[in-house]
């Protein structure tokens, strides 16, 4: 049990106090230490210096360049439990944040923690030591299975002191623009509003962690401020429905260069962001991304993001910018339509009605709401053809005469004929209606949809259109795929998953579509490390699957894809195509007679 202080030592302490302008008797410094000592009960002083000569003694005999001591106190079984943790190693700048922030992953309830450094005859060490309790059963049992890799963390953690030290000096910096971002925006946007800008949690915090020193260093605080806080008014514009989408370009100067600064707003999957670039592409040939990043929030906006100068690495003039905000217009009021015609270009209404018929049974007895899809035939600048599919259950006394007409009754929609309903699986109807819109009696796509969903719910009850179940079938993939392949940046996965056909998204097994991402991926990280090739290909036979799946990557995309398909005019074939990097990858997914490649075949396409 530890004493306290003897007179002497209390005497001392007395005068350092008095030097400082501070006097308390002795008495007083004693009683207000014995609350320090009574407050380490939990890992008591005696434990602590029992603790730090062990790991000194270690040291000493073995010369290990780092010891880790994990002790439970008291093992009688009784909760809550007791650890001291005691780590030795060689110091290094930040070793106990280090260590406590390993610590606090695992168990999240450090109670004490001491460190310093001790100077040995080679060279000076440093000692971190720290106590924590377990309260519950699980915690414990948690704790115990997951102490090896508390252990194996904080091995790694004591290595590479100059890294480390670098990361340090890259999280101060990352620090210091935060601030300076924090104080430009408080004192230039005074609106209230923008408090979530600056607070816990804040945008400017998000911005800040998702993007490298570098690209903060070079950038001017301004410019950075502005783009979080037009970000966020953008964000709120669509998220209220003011807009369906918002693009945004800008030049500006960083330390090195003058730059194009393209950002685009939109619900997910209204675009994607190869479309994107393949528009820009055109109207920019030989242009050069600088930087990209992709991200979607929660409620499934995406914002794009990219940097680009053109062939002769200079910022884009007006001119150009201009025609790029008319021609990504005309991409924006078109991709209803392409959604469409990517399905009938696959094979046709029959396979429209095999692969999308299934698909929205399946969501109707999944979600009890009936399904509605609107599909687009031909288009002119005034009027639009479509099929008028309603996926719902059986109900009697339901006229579709009745319906006809309340459709009709809709300015700017006439019927032009219909089929008779069809009963699958002995209680699901489907209506087949043919429909030709004038346009110019409509705001917008949407408008059209709203006004035909509002009609057919007297009818069938809660209506939910094929978008909107595709796009929550559509997301609920995509997050698993996030989830299951963790390792994988999400913005590699998310330009894969989108460059994949909506229907063949649909049909593809989801393992299928699993390996085609992580062979991408994998194939990707090879040229990394072998960027002298002029193309590979990796491969692998799906599992349980009659198919192979194929990536070839080209450093030079002109003409690639007219090479690559004469090696397959006799197979059965499956292609997207990914841009990484300012690389072309084709991911094909292929067969043979409906069996997986043969060997000699994928070997000739080495050669």
């Amino acid at each position: 049990m530890d004493k306290g202080l003897n007179e002497n030592e209390a005497l001392l302490i007395k005068k350092i106090l008095k030097s400082k302008n501070i006097i308390i008797s002795q008495s007083r410094i004693k009683d207000t230490l014995k609350k320090i000592v009574s407050s380490q009960k939990v890992f008591p002083l005696t434990q602590q210096r029992a603790l730090l000569i062990r790991l000194l003694q270690i040291f000493q005999n073995t010369n290990k360049k780092e010891i880790i001591i994990l002790d439970e106190l008291k093992k009688d079984e009784k909760l809550p439990a007791t650890f001291i943790f005691g780590v030795l190693a060689q110091d290094w700048t930040g070793m106990s944040n280090s260590i406590l922030g390993i610590i606090n992953q695992i168990c999240k309830n450090v109670l004490f923690i001491k460190a310093f450094t001790v100077e040995t005859d080679k060279n000076r060490i440093g000692i971190v030591i720290v106590s924590f309790t377990i309260e519950t059963k699980i915690e414990y049992d948690q704790f115990n299975k997951n102490s090896k890799q508390l252990i194996n963390f904080i091995k790694e953690a004591s290595r590479g002191s100059i890294s480390k030290t670098l990361f340090l000096e890259d999280e101060t910096i990352k620090f210091e623009i935060h601030n300076d971002i924090v104080n430009y925006i408080s004192k230039t946007y005074p609106d209230p509003e923008l408090i979530d800008l600056i607070g816990e949690d804040s945008e400017v915090l998000k911005f800040i962690s998702s993007r490298s020193s570098q690209y903060l260093k070079e950038r001017k605080i301004r410019d950075l401020s502005e783009l979080i806080v037009s970000n966020y008014k953008y964000i709120k514009q669509i998220r209220s429905g003011k807009h369906e989408e918002i693009l945004k370009i800008k030049n500006f100067e960083t330390k090195k260069e003058n730059l194009t600064g393209i950002t685009f707003f939109c619900k997910q999957i209204s675009i994607t962001i190869e479309d994107f670039l393949k528009t820009l592409n055109f109207i920019v040939p030989g242009n050069s991304i600088k930087h990209h990043k992709s991200f979607v929030t929660t409620d499934g906006i995406l914002i794009y993001r990219i940097e680009i100068v053109d062939r002769k690495g200079k910022p884009l003039d007006k001119k150009l910018i201009k025609t790029i905000e008319y021609n990504l217009e005309k991409l924006i009021l078109s991709s209803i339509e392409k959604k469409f015609s990517q399905v009938k270009s696959i094979g046709g209404f029959e396979h429209f009605a095999r692969a999308i018929l299934p698909f929205l049974m399946l969501e109707l007895k999944k979600t009890n709401i009936t399904q509605v899809f609107i599909n687009a035939n031909k288009k002119s600048d005034f009027s639009l053809e479509t099929k008028l599919i309603i996926v719902s259950f059986e109900k009697k006394g339901r006229n579709l005469i009745k319906i006809l007409s309340a459709l009709e009754k809709i300015e700017g929609l006439e019927i032009t004929s219909s089929l008779p309903p069809k009963i699958y699986n002995k209680n699901v109807q489907i209506d087949i209606i043919k429909l030709n819109i004038n346009l110019s009696e409509f705001k917008s796509f949407d408008d059209v949809f709203y006004n035909i969903k509002i009609t057919l719910s007297n009818f069938y009850g809660d209506i939910r259109d094929f978008d909107q179940g595709f796009r929550e079938f559509d997301m609920r993939i995509l997050s698993e795929l996030m989830v299951l392949l963790n390792n994988i940046d999400n913005t590699l996965i998310r330009d894969i998953y989108f460059n994949f056909d909506e229907v063949y998204r649909i049909e593809i097994p989801f393992n299928l579509l699993k390996d085609c991402i992580v062979l991408c991926s994998d194939t990707i990280k090879l040229i990394s490390r072998e960027n002298k090739l002029k193309y590979i290909i990796k491969h692998l036979n799906g599992e349980d699957c009659d198919k192979t799946i194929l990536c070839i990557s080209y450093l030079n995309s002109k003409n690639s894809l007219n090479k690559l398909l004469k090696n397959f005019k006799k197979k059965k074939v499956y292609f997207t195509r990914v841009t990484w990097d300012h690389r072309v990858y084709y991911i094909i997914v292929a067969s043979d007679n409906n069996k997986q490649l043969n060997e000699d075949f994928i070997q000739s396409l080495y050669g």
